[in-house]
């Protein structure tokens, strides 16, 4: 999937894994609904 988005449900874990020979980055960001924002928990 590379270069490419993609959406999981909340809550599972990631193991990424670099099959290259050079260094890469993971940036992962979390998108959160108005309402989870006003009812933590």
């Amino acid at each position: 999937m590379a270069g490419k988005t993609y959406s999981r449900d909340s809550g599972l874990e990631l193991d990424v894994m670099n099959g290259s020979d050079h260094p890469i980055a993971f940036i992962e960001i979390e998108i959160k609904r108005s309402e989870a924002l006003s009812n933590p928990g």
